[in-house]
């Protein structure tokens, strides 16, 4: 298991105060836990039950606390697609297996990742920068 996935309106948009309350408590032990153990969180709406949402509101002030490790996981799962899909640099490669042995150090390195390359077109010249012969830090002072 490399991430977890969270779906949040189902932990803070409850009409019933007290479950709500119950559910926020279960989604922050959660993160902390996911986080503890170096997951990246991959956070979004389930669009297989009906009158969900299209898109989470991460400003609602029940996902204050969560709202940068929601931020971090979305920036860290973009920037392991990007690399695998440019250079097969992903998460699981030989590469990021060899230069980047704890799962701590690559979710930080994708998630750094993530924050720098821009999404759709805009970002292939700073892709285009980077090879596989690159150590991490190379990839990141590159896409800098």
């Amino acid at each position: 298991m490399v991430a977890l996935n969270i779906v949040p309106d189902r932990n803070w948009n409850i009409a019933d105060p007290a479950q709500a309350a119950y559910k926020q408590r279960k989604l922050y032990e959660v993160v902390a836990l996911a986080q503890a153990l170096d997951l990246p969180l991959n956070v979004g709406t389930e669009m297989n039950s009906f009158g969900q949402k299209i898109v989470d509101d991460f400003d609602a002030p029940a996902l204050a606390s969560v709202r940068s490790a929601f931020m971090d996981g979305a920036h860290f799962v973009y920037g392991h697609t990007r690399l695998q899909r440019a250079w097969g640099l992903g998460y699981q490669s030989a590469w990021a297996q060899a230069y980047l042995p704890s799962r701590a150090a690559r979710n930080a390195f994708f998630t750094a990742v993530g924050k720098r390359v821009e999404p759709g077109l805009a970002g292939w010249p700073a892709l285009l920068r980077i090879n596989p012969a690159m150590t991490p830090d190379d990839v990141l002072a590159a896409l800098n």
